[in-house]
């Protein structure tokens, strides 16, 4: 049987063009630290959401 991704809306990382599923534990530990407040955090999560409904 085959089943549907559960990536469904997800988010491909910028760097390395793959969502968090597609990537290896050395890729991911490998991604620069970039530390935000939350507040900037929630900015940039509502930026992408209204990217996406654009498209």
């Amino acid at each position: 049987m085959n089943k549907k991704s559960k990536d469904f809306g997800a988010v491909k990382n910028s760097i390395t063009g793959k969502t968090i599923r597609e990537m290896t534990w050395e890729e991911i530990l490998s991604l620069p630290v970039e530390r935000i407040s939350p507040d900037e955090a929630m900015k940039r999560i509502k930026e992408a959401q209204m990217a996406k409904k654009g498209e």
